[in-house]
């Protein structure tokens, strides 16, 4: 703060000053003092829209949407062209009026039309106003246009399969989204692992419930399952458990179907309002409740997705000392392809060979020729005959680097 004071002194207008004391306001948790300092940067430099969008990005996450789109429409309005500032109002605009994001988005597209993710935000926002056949024909557009661009395919996919636009080429694009993914994994080893990596694991989860979801509205249930339970027990949040659990209920496993869309909320026992991308999930349970399908998660049930990602490995002997230690597992279809210890201490030295052994869930299709990375948690307590072994969520461990 004080290097500012001392900026401020030489020169009170120079550009990012005013940004700068907003920034270390906001941080600082002092809105009022941010506001005021972001205000007066853009009325100074109202083309930063760098500014623009901590200031509108900040008002919204204080709940101010009304502020937030008056300052992310004003920077619009003079004149500029920014996709993130158009994408960020869109999104907040979408919670408050569809129709105002889509008209925002339609005119982002129109000054940048090579900008697929604006197109596809935009196509998302159209489907929520039930504009099914324009997201048809966007999402046919964006999948010609992104041929090799496998995060293009895999989205312009889903959104025609949203519309109920053209199946057979919904599956035959995502599929080779999926390839596409699936052939950087094949040949890399555990030990080669990095951030690059990880990303390719959880793109590869994300296509997998496309392809899933695509297979479930062409009835074809079974194949349907091998993707989406893989990516359900890989990413068991609500877009993924929306799609299982619909596949559960046409498979005729309304009790499991239940569970999954109770689990799918980031609490369990939360409610859907006040959070508009849970309400499909809610509506879901509200459905089956009514039916008579009784309920399995109960009060303390937050840890049953912990407990479906934990097993246990029998010791020779009981460990003398408690140890802990971090390790990252390849896994093919089927099998695991490689263990790799990256940090702690072990009891002994032949915990690769038990992991290896592990029965673990179905993590990977068996149709799918990728591999994927996970990193797990080991733990043995002083005492016991017996160790735990705990999946992480994906994303929740970065270390990258194996123990010495």
């Amino acid at each position: 703060m004080k290097k500012l004071d001392q900026a401020k002194a030489i020169q009170p207008k120079q550009p990012f000053l005013w940004g700068s004391y907003g920034y270390i306001a906001m941080l600082q948790n002092r809105p009022g003092d941010a506001k005021e300092a972001y205000r007066r940067e853009l009325s100074l430099y109202p083309s930063e829209a760098y500014i623009v969008e901590l200031f509108g990005g900040y008002l919204h996450r204080l709940g101010e949407d009304e502020d937030a789109v008056k300052v992310l429409s004003a920077y619009l309005n003079a004149g500029n062209i920014d996709a993130r500032v158009s994408t960020q109002l869109a999104e907040i605009q979408s919670r408050l009026n569809v129709t105002d994001a889509i008209a925002t988005l339609r005119r982002a597209s129109d000054a940048d039309p090579t900008n697929h993710e604006l197109q596809s935000s935009l196509g998302e926002c159209l489907l929520r106003n039930h504009q099914n056949a324009e997201v048809a024909a966007l999402s046919k557009k964006i999948l010609a246009d992104d041929a090799e661009d496998a995060r293009g395919l895999n989205g312009a996919s889903y959104l025609l399969a949203e519309a109920d636009g053209d199946l057979t080429i919904a599956e035959q694009k995502s599929r080779k989204s999926i390839e596409m993914e699936e052939s950087e994994t094949a040949t890399a080893g555990v030990s080669e692992a990095n951030a690059q990596s990880f990303q390719r694991t959880a793109s590869l989860v994300a296509y997998w419930d496309t392809l899933g979801y695509i297979l479930m509205k062409e009835k074809r249930l079974d194949e349907s399952r091998d993707y989406l339970e893989a990516a359900w027990r890989n990413r068991p949040d609500s877009a993924v458990g929306a799609h299982y659990g619909q596949l559960l209920e046409a498979l005729g496993d309304s009790k499991e179907a239940l569970r999954v869309y109770e689990l799918s909320r980031p609490n369990p026992l939360r409610a859907a309002t006040g959070f508009p991308e849970l309400q499909p999930i809610g509506d879901s349970i509200a459905r089956l409740e009514k039916a008579g399908v009784a309920s399995t998660v109960k009060p303390g049930a937050e840890r049953a997705l912990q407990d479906d990602r934990t097993f246990k490995i029998k010791l020779k002997s009981a460990c003398a000392l408690y140890s802990s230690a971090v390790y990252r597992i390849q896994l093919a279809a089927g099998s695991t392809q490689g263990v790799l210890k990256v940090s702690g201490k072990t009891p002994s030295d032949d915990f690769d060979d038990s992991i290896k052994k592990l029965t673990l869930p179905h993590l990977v299709p068996a149709h799918s020729s990728g591999r994927i990375l996970r990193d797990a948690v080991l733990s043995c307590s002083t005492g016991q005959t017996e160790c735990f072994f705990v999946l992480m969520p994906l994303g929740n461990i970065t270390a990258e680097h194996p123990a010495n």
